[in-house]
């Protein structure tokens, strides 16, 4: 017998009759309706994810075709699940769609590049060149990165749904895009005032005060292994920021900024976990509508702290002409900011959540050895306590893996 045919204009119609004995029939329809029958008494049942919208597209990652609405996937790209991570799933992803360790390498250095030279050219910008704005700086390159999340979007290299589907929390979302703000304001003012390879030295702090902000808000408990790790990192820093302290170009200000800025960072991670996982019945967002739906708040937020605190100053710079001669170095940042964010999720996608941190971690002790090559003053003892905050780092992330 043949498996019945469906009218065009409907999203189900029942079966006259059951399907050949010990085989299932699999029929969609032109509305996305799924329609399975199997040998037995057993009835179709239409797939509940299956709507007739603009996402049911199949999308093409250089490889065998993914379905956004597949149950195998999950219900998000391959570069939002491992965003989210989920290393597992987006391992039988990257094999259908031809992943190899020549991309992920390709991939992890093009984000480490990206990524050191961004913050070289901010503090070209800001210290050699007298634009001493963070404020200013921060909110293009927000703006600049949040134009690029659309615009991957619109090219499907991500799923975007719309802002309504994702239901409305707009204090949580304000909430992000604060701590965001000041994450970027404080951490970029700090390079007016330290160097870039003690700040490289002050990033291994990161896990400290997220496991700090997990604790405050209850989503994490201390255990041993990790509170020695997390000790192992505050004592290396420590040992290298006194021995800074003692030097005479240290500055107190800047590094209660840096300081202040890593704890915001951590709570901005902290809440961004708890956006990605959703709420309640409030679905999971991924990383890029965080980038695109939060970014242009975080950048609007940068632009009236510009405009409050900057904003005269840069009136008299633009009037004496001098905008003109840094705006090449301006547009460089920008387009350098929206590859660092490009390459992040080419290299999450290529790679596994793990070993990205890991990159992440190599990365700043690139930037801390370029740094100090570039003429940036570092005693031993500082690159003895960075070398123990290293292996707090490693410890920390061996602990949370075997989680």
């Amino acid at each position: 017998m043949k498996p019945p045919r469906f009218p065009a204009n409907q999203d189900e119609t029942p079966a006259e009759g059951p399907a050949p004995t010990g085989k299932r029939v699999r029929i969609r329809s032109i509305n996305n309706v799924v329609h399975l029958f199997s040998s037995g008494s057993r009835e179709e049942t239409p797939e509940p994810d299956a709507q007739p919208s603009t996402t049911n597209r199949v999308l093409q990652f250089g490889g065998p075709s993914w379905d956004p609405n597949s149950p195998e996937d999950g219900g998000g790209s391959p570069l939002e699940d491992l965003a989210k991570g989920h290393p597992s799933r987006v391992a039988q992803q990257r094999r259908r769609r031809g992943g190899s360790p020549a991309a992920a390498i390709a991939a992890t250095l093009a984000w480490m590049t990206a990524s050191s030279a961004l913050i070289f050219l901010n503090k070209d910008i800001m210290v050699d060149r007298g634009w001493g704005y963070p404020f200013a700086l921060t909110a293009i390159g927000q703006f600049s990165s949040a134009g690029a999340g659309w615009a991957m979007g619109r090219l499907g290299l991500v799923r975007l749904r719309p802002r309504t589907s994702l239901g409305t929390r707009p204090r949580q979302h304000a909430l992000v895009a604060a701590c965001f703000a000041a994450s970027l304001f404080l951490g970029n003012a700090a390079y007016l005032g330290l160097s870039v390879a003690f700040i490289g030295i002050l990033k291994a702090l990161a896990p400290v005060a997220t496991l700090g902000a997990s604790l405050a808000l209850g989503l994490e408990r201390m255990s041993l292994p990790v509170g020695l790790a997390t000790a192992l990192i505050a004592a290396g820093t420590m040992l290298a920021t006194a021995q800074e302290a003692a030097s005479s170009h240290f500055s107190v200000l800047a590094f209660a900024a840096f300081a202040t800025s890593v704890g915001f960072e951590a709570l901005r991670v902290v809440l961004t976990e708890r956006l990605l996982a959703g709420e309640g019945a409030a679905p999971r967002m991924s990383a890029a509508e965080v980038l695109v739906y939060i970014g242009p708040l975080t950048g609007l937020m940068l632009l009236a702290g510009s405009v409050l605190v900057e904003g005269p100053h840069i009136l008299r710079r633009v009037q004496g002409g001098e905008l003109a001669a840094l705006a090449p170095a301006l547009a460089l940042a920008s387009g350098v900011s929206v590859l660092v964010n490009l390459f992040c999720y080419w290299a999450i996608s290529a790679t596994s959540s793990t070993t990205f941190k890991v990159v992440g971690c190599l990365k700043n002790s690139v930037v801390v050895a370029l740094g100090v090559a570039a003429g940036d003053p570092m005693t031993a003892r500082e690159l003895q306590g960075y070398g123990i905050s290293m292996l707090g780092f490693g410890l920390y992330t061996w602990i949370k893996q075997r989680a």
